[in-house]
């Protein structure tokens, strides 16, 4: 090799070429065949355009990318050691034959050239150090082969300094040379299936493709197969044309010329058939960053991406990622087809058995690579896979008239702001917003259960530079960092991030985000978790909502609703039918929205009307709900892709339910019916992060027999309904409707209904309903079945704890309630409007009514304090509160209760006058002991509880075979004055549930 003084200036010219191509045939120096490596490259348009991957500088560099020139002013200092533009000496060394190392710079100025060599844990080697005059059409060529004396490992780069104080120095091109000849037998084919569907940048990537191969004659071609072809069967028919080598490409990819130059060169070099080249794929949001420079196995034999989330700006960074890989056993490396170089010679026959790609690649020997700089882009490839996701769930954000408790929806350090006109999300720089709510969060163990998804993704539109982490929250385990990366916001274009990774850990727990504001003027519109897939077309959802006499409320859903329908993704598949039993609603009937004059059976006649009008339509599911539907409107459509998506034909969802008088707390998270109802998560803080995530493992853990949903919000299968309701008129409906049913009801975070304080609800009448249905679903379904003197001791229960709250006008409407049950079965059928029983219960209400608050005496004398347990509370508990005492009404407690205090009995106890206030507190109503009232009322209940005891037998069996009869189609034809009868198939007539 001669001496790298004789190379220097003028010992090689030529012509002021730019191609890529021009620049990849042989040339000659002094009298040998040389072949460029790779060339300086400025930017990869298409790929990445991050100046820090091509060079790095200290002062002021200036850059014309149109005529690939960088200007540097006096004593400015330009560096190389950038992905793009550093040379892996050892990975080019180990796959290739490598006679020689050159560098051949062009430009004009005096400067220092210096080139290193750095190796892992090492400081860089100087490979030399030259100060030159710069020539813009002759190369200045400096010799680096004594590289092979540092082990002819790790990366190379070189700088150059301005050496004058005046003038500016201009680098007009560099390239790395080592001495060989372009086999002339050598020909390449770019082997990419035809797109499906275009992409936004595909005909841009196409016609580079063909200039490149065009400019290359014979030694390349564009081969271009049928779409859904194979990576091997591309191969199979590139050798079966007389080929020699391959790139194999996703269709999508985006690479660059000088990448195929660089993979050109290094196939005509490599040391045997059996070298093939990968290429490091960069995010698509932040090409900085890398998402996978190759790929292994974990231990699950699931592909693992290498080198994932290293900033390709840094220069350490990228010296360890070539210093690693050149020392890396080529075995562990996985074969990808999205894009790989490999000869041809060793492809296997086409009826060779392999399990996989990597399988055929593997048994034939051939040994993978990757080296700096081969790098390409799949953004499109990412973004094409929005079109097939099924959106699960949508960040929403306070909504006002229903729910503004901002902690609900999302925490904050530091300032933001929501804009409810825009449905914005303002973020000032540097500040967190953490989606660990209870509104946003996402319960993947109960998506996972019921709907097995393939895969899952969080998709982000906004403006303005972020860092996105999400997390994997997992029931007593370490939580798992799902993402932690960068992202350029944008409102066009969505970033999807792939978290399809959270199923390798674990398939339970709470996926969550959060956003870090790394720029001014952050803005997040719309952000949601997705998972691969379509809608079922066979699941078309009838919404029924049943309303009496309540026009502005329902009038006022009709509207939201159909403002819902205009941007829902799965409007065509819904309906609503708004059942009116009051026949006074004005609504605005549409396409979407039907409304249903019916009779007035109560909650259960209008919601059998929704059943019975849905199944006639055809619809697969029903989702009951309450005429003022106070819910987030996502809440539907998570419901719609929840069934949509389920592998569980028995898949149903219940709707968790607020009390409006404490938005931020759980009233009731799905319940069980066993003697009593029984909410569940009862008081959680839906505004702390660690009970949400609690009460969410728990529900999503534990499943009852046992578990109802109410109507507010209740989605099921019609296929699986074998019994139609019982005519309870209201309460209790949907608890039987539940438990005769074989239904998996699942509840969902974030599907809630907002309603009416229950205490302000309960009433004689209420409480009289109550009653009646917590009897007859033991009486009417097997497994509920408890025997008399449990069902007495349920009365008894109602009966002390009016008792004690001196309600005797409760206490009549439940002894009537007791002997209406005791009539039997028919007794329902015959009054399913319950108008008579309705009339003699409002007859009933003297004081239990609520009355102006300014009318009320609240003055209050406390004398005891028996709270909740201790010899006061035993004392009064045993005395019935005082009914046992002489002269109470004298010396007892005169309290007036809070409206949250209503169902608790602490302040009740050593009480004889008792005030309780609305949740309002503008109304209010008084009760007093009074002993008369009360004998007379315990010898009823003795009177009631002998019958049910000794009757039992009968009764239970006169029930079981009435329920049969009464909780099918024809007996709720007959009932609603239906002109013609439902098509549906009629339901089991057994009694058993």
């Amino acid at each position: 090799m001669p001496p790298a003084a004789s190379l220097q200036r003028p010992a090689l010219t030529l012509p002021n070429v730019a191609t890529a191509v021009q620049r990849s045939v042989d040339v000659v120096l002094v009298g040998r065949p040389y072949m460029t490596m790779q060339t300086m490259v400025l930017a990869l348009q298409g790929v990445c355009t991050e100046p820090r991957m091509f060079y790095n500088h200290d002062g002021q560099v200036w850059v014309n990318q149109a005529t690939g020139t960088l200007f540097l002013t006096p004593s400015e200092v330009l560096t190389t050691d950038a992905l793009c533009n550093m040379v892996g000496i050892g990975n080019w060394h180990r796959a290739c034959h490598l006679d020689g190392l050159f560098l051949a710079v062009k430009g004009t100025g005096l400067v220092e050239i210096r080139v290193f060599q750095v190796k892992t844990g090492m400081s860089p080697e100087r490979l030399c150090s030259e100060v030159c005059a710069l020539s813009a059409d002759v190369e200045t060529v400096l010799d680096l082969s004594h590289y092979t004396l540092n082990d002819a490992a790790g990366a190379i780069w070189f700088e150059l300094r301005n050496c004058s104080d005046e003038a500016v120095a201009t680098v007009t091109g560099a390239r790395y040379l080592t001495a060989g000849a372009m086999a002339r037998g050598l020909r390449l084919a770019l082997c990419m299936a035809e797109p499906a569907t275009p992409a936004p940048q595909d005909a841009l990537v196409r016609a580079d493709l063909q200039a490149w191969c065009t400019t290359c004659g014979a030694q390349a071609a564009v081969l271009r197969v049928p779409a859904g072809t194979q990576a091997l069967a591309q191969l199979h028919a590139a050798k079966a044309q007389g080929f020699t080598h391959a790139v194999v490409m996703d269709p999508t990819t985006i690479v660059a010329a000088e990448t195929l130059s660089r993979i050109l060169t290094c196939l005509a070099l490599a040391r045997d058939d059996k070298t093939a080249l990968g290429a490091a794929i960069l995010d698509p949001a932040e090409k900085w960053f890398m998402a996978a420079n190759g790929v292994t196995a974990d231990l699950d034999g699931k592909p693992s991406p290498q080198y994932q989330g290293l900033d390709m700006r840094d220069p350490l960074q990228i010296v360890s990622m070539e210093c690693e890989l050149a020392e890396e056993d080529d075995q562990t490396l996985l074969f990808q087809p999205e894009f790989l170089a490999l000869s041809l010679a060793r492809i296997p026959a086409p009826d060779q058995a392999a399990t996989s790609f990597d399988a055929h690649m593997r048994q034939n020997g051939i040994r993978l690579h990757h080296l700096t700089g081969f790098v390409v882009n799949r953004q499109v490839l990412i973004n094409q896979a929005a079109g097939d996701l099924v959106t699960l769930q949508h960040v929403i954000y306070p909504e006002p008239g229903l729910c503004t408790e901002a902690a609900m929806y999302y925490h904050a350090d530091g300032p933001l702001n929501y804009n409810d006109a825009t449905d914005a999300l303002t973020i000032e720089q540097s500040t967190i917003v953490h989606f660990d709510s209870y509104f946003n969060a996402l319960n993947i163990g109960k998506w996972h259960a019921t709907c097995v998804p393939d895969g899952l993704y969080l998709g982000l539109l906004g403006r303005g530079r972020v860092l996105v982490k999400v997390f994997h929250a997992i029931p007593d385990r370490s939580w798992e960092l799902l993402c932690d990366a960068p992202y350029t916001l944008s409102p066009a274009n969505e970033i999807l991030i792939d978290l399809s990774d959270y199923a390798k850990t674990a398939v339970t727990g709470m996926i969550f985000f959060e956003v870090h504001a790394i720029s001014q003027g952050v803005q997040l519109l719309k952000s949601r978790f997705a998972v691969p897939g379509r809608i079922n077309p066979d699941v078309k959802l009838c919404l029924s909502i049943t309303t009496f006499k309540r026009e502005a409320e329902v009038e006022n859903t009709a509207r939201r609703m159909a403002t819902f329908f205009e941007t829902c993704d799965f409007a065509e598949q819904m309906h609503l039918n708004i059942v009116d039993n009051g026949n006074s609603a004005k609504i605005t009937e549409s396409a979407m929205i039907t409304r249903i004059p019916n009779a007035n059976l109560g909650g259960a006649g209008g919601f059998t009307r929704g059943l019975i009008e849905a199944d006639k339509a055809g619809y697969s599911h029903v989702l009951f709900m309450d005429d003022d539907a106070a819910i987030p409107m996502e809440a539907l459509h998570r419901a719609y892709a929840f069934l949509t998506l389920s592998k569980d034909p028995k898949a149903t969802l219940s709707g968790a339910m607020i009390s409006n008088s404490d938005k931020w707390r759980m009233w009731e998270n799905g319940a069980i019916f066993d003697r009593n109802c029984r909410p569940q998560f009862t008081g959680t803080d839906l505004r702390d992060w660690t009970e949400v995530m609690n009460m969410e493992f728990k529900s999503a853990s534990y499943r009852s027999s046992k578990t109802y949903g109410g109507w507010w919000f209740f989605a099921f299968p019609i296929k699986q309904v074998t019994r139609y309701p019982f005519p309870f008129f209201v309460r209790g409906d949907d608890i039987n409707f539940s438990l005769a049913n074989d239904f998996n009801i699942t509840t969902l975070n974030g599907v809630v209904s907002f309603a009416e304080d229950f205490s302000d609800k309960e009433s004689p009448m209420t409480l009289y309903l109550d009653l009646r249905n917590h009897f007859v679903q033991h009486l009417t379904l097997e497994k509920m079945e408890i025997g008399p003197l449990r069902i007495a001791k349920i009365g008894i229960g109602f009966f002390l704890r009016n008792t004690i709250k001196f309600q005797y006008e409760t206490n009549d409407a439940l002894l009537m309630a007791w002997n209406d049950v005791l009539k039997g079965p028919q007794f329902f059928a015959d009054n399913a409007d319950a108008s008579a029983q309705r009339a003699a219960v409002k007859a009933l209400y003297q004081r239990e009514q609520w009355k102006p608050v300014g009318d009320m005496n609240l003055s209050e004398r406390r004398r005891y304090r028996a709270g909740e347990r201790g010899l006061a509370w035993n004392f009064f508990r045993w005395t019935v509160n005082g009914h046992l005492l002489p002269f109470y009404n004298l010396w007892g407690n005169r309290v007036v209760l809070e409206p949250r205090e209503r169902n608790t009995f602490k302040s009740v106890w050593g009480s004889s006058r008792i005030t309780y206030l609305s949740s309002t507190r503008d109304k209010a109503y008084t009760t007093q002991q009074s002993k008369t009232r009360f004998f007379a009322q315990s010898f009823r209940l003795l009177w009631l509880t002998l019958r049910l005891y000794f009757g039992y037998n009968a009764l239970l069996a006169k029930y079981r075979r009435g329920y049969a009869e009464i909780t099918v189609p024809s007996f709720w034809q007959k009932a609603l004055k239906l002109a013609k009868p439902s098509t549906e198939a009629t339901p089991q007539t057994d009694a058993t549930d």
